[in-house]
């Protein structure tokens, strides 16, 4: 079952929030990455936790639509 899925995905603004998940033989790695106002790429990663994962996520998007970011 190894592999690199996404998990969600959204576009607010024509920016992109998306929600990945990488199954390796050591474990789950969640990564969030988000199109920053400059078009700059951020990304962070989380070690096994689905639930922050999927928070990070929608913190992302929420800020995202709130204009912070």
């Amino acid at each position: 079952m190894e592999g690199f899925y996404t998990q969600e995905h959204c576009t607010i603004f024509g920016r992109n929030v998306w929600h990945y998940l990488a199954v390796l033989p050591i474990g789950q790695i969640h990564i969030i990455e988000y199109e920053g106002k400059d078009n700059a790429m951020h990304r962070t990663i989380i070690d096994e936790s689905n639930s922050k994962a999927e928070r990070l996520f929608k913190n992302t998007c929420k800020k995202m639509l709130e204009m912070k970011i």
